[in-house]
């Protein structure tokens, strides 16, 4: 078949070839106009492989787990609270098991939503821990030195006859 002098009548035509369609085509619909139903065949073949692939690539991204996303706005907080409290019991069983006396509680605040942004973030510097120290301490020190003056009574009574 790859000579120009060769003829089409090839011996082995049932052998599959890189030309041999991978769906059968079926003869029957064909119909009356043998070249329309030979495009119509193509044009379902071409539908079947694109919807296959279609469910291939539905089905992988059904599959796929992004880890990269640091976005968790899809898990629930009573499912954040659940494996909180799941990982807490087996970090005391480890630790009841290994004889140390330590009972592990979580010390973040339940108003948090997303720890891990939290516990991924870079820690804070010595001086910004001085500076909230010293604030605090001045700060304490303002509460205690307030005094109240009273000036006026706080009750009035009012005359009612």
């Amino acid at each position: 078949m790859g000579c120009c002098c060769s003829t089409d009548e090839d011996k082995d035509l049932d052998a599959p070839n890189e030309r041999t369609p991978i769906l059968r085509q079926d003869h029957s619909s064909h119909g009356d106009g043998g070249q329309s139903g030979l495009i119509y065949s193509q044009d379902n073949q071409r539908e079947d492989e694109q919807s296959e692939i279609t469910r291939i690539l539905r089905q992988t991204a059904i599959n796929i787990i992004d880890v990269t996303s640091s976005d968790s706005h899809n898990l629930e907080q009573g499912y954040l609270q659940d494996r909180t409290t799941q990982y807490s019991n087996r970090l005391n069983m480890v630790l009841s098991g290994s004889g140390k006396s330590f009972v592990y509680q979580p010390q973040l605040p339940g108003a948090i939503t997303s720890p891990h942004m939290i516990l991924s973030a870079p820690p804070v510097s010595l001086s910004d821990v001085q500076m909230i120290t010293s604030f605090s301490e001045k700060l304490a020190t303002a509460a205690r030195e307030i005094k109240i003056q009273h000036k006026e009574n706080l009750v009035v009574p009012f005359r009612v006859s």
